[in-house]
Formats: C-alpha cells, structure tokens, sequence
C-alpha cells in the first residue's frame, strides 16, 4: 500500500512538471499570430530568394575550419541556418524593408543555439547595385574572412 502511494505521487509530480513545461494555449496562439503576421507580409520581390556564405577560421588543427550561413525568403517564411566549426542554430525570422536594408528579427529558434534570441535585429541583408551583403552579430573576430564596406558578401541563388 505505501508503495502504490509512493508511486502514485511520483507519478503525479512527473505529470504536473510536464504539464507546466508546455507552452499554454495562448502562448501557442501568440506565436501563431506572429506566423500569421509573417505570411501577409509581402515583401519586394528584391529579397526573396536563397542566400548563401561561408566565414572562414583559417586552419585550426590543420584542419580548414569556418561555417556555413543559408537565410531562405519567402513571402511565408524567412529562416536562417548557421552550421560549421563549433555553431549551429536554425532560426525563424520576421523581416521590415528600410530602403535599400531588409532588417531580419529573431522569431523563434527551431533548432540549436538560441543566441539569435538575443541580438535585435539578428541580421541585416543589404542590397547594393544587384549585390547583396550581411551584418550579423553571429559573426565574430575570429573569422579570417574580412567584410566589405556594407557588411559580408552573401551570395543570392
């Protein structure tokens, strides 16, 4: 008898901590709104695409080392992909055209580090003459790669 009391309280704390550690419905609904506000957002055509970088660490342990940067845009979603030597994280972004910037807000992380939670805006895309560039605060001194003038060239596909 002690014993099934002993379970049945284990398994009731056990229970009432998952249940705490899930996002309530109006959480849930909130991130939703913001998706929804994400997907009426239209943006320039300018923008939408697949851009691609690498920064490079140089050689560390004879080895080349650096990581990969993919943000893909669509008028539905923007998501961001670092991976490479020591990071990896996967973020949903929400975007506000500025001229000639497209300004790139954390909205949710969906995979790995959760840095990006922290950096407001987490990347600035920048378009110049049909070329494009990035400024992030992912980027550290480390990186051999050294930026232009409006930021790190990045690639549109």
């Amino acid at each position: 008898m002690k014993k099934t009391l002993v379970i049945t309280t284990i398994l009731f704390c056990l229970q009432f901590v998952i249940c705490q550690q899930r996002p309530k419905g109006n959480q849930e609904k909130q991130t939703s709104n913001k998706s929804v506000k994400l997907e009426k957002m239209k943006l320039s055509n300018k923008w939408i695409g697949k851009y691609s970088t690498y920064f490079s660490y140089g050689k560390i342990g004879g080895e080349n080392a650096g990581w990969n940067l993919d943000i893909e845009i669509s008028n539905d979603s923007i998501i961001a992909n670092g991976e490479g030597y020591q990071i990896g994280f996967k973020d949903l972004l929400i975007a506000k055209e500025k001229d000639n910037q497209l300004i790139l807000n954390h909205l949710k992380n969906l995979n790995g580090y959760k840095l990006g939670a922290k950096m407001n805006p987490e990347f600035v895309l920048i378009e110049n003459k049909g070329k494009y560039f990035i400024k992030t605060k992912w980027i550290d001194s480390d990186i051999v790669t050294k930026p232009k003038e409006l930021g790190y060239e990045i690639i549109k596909q």
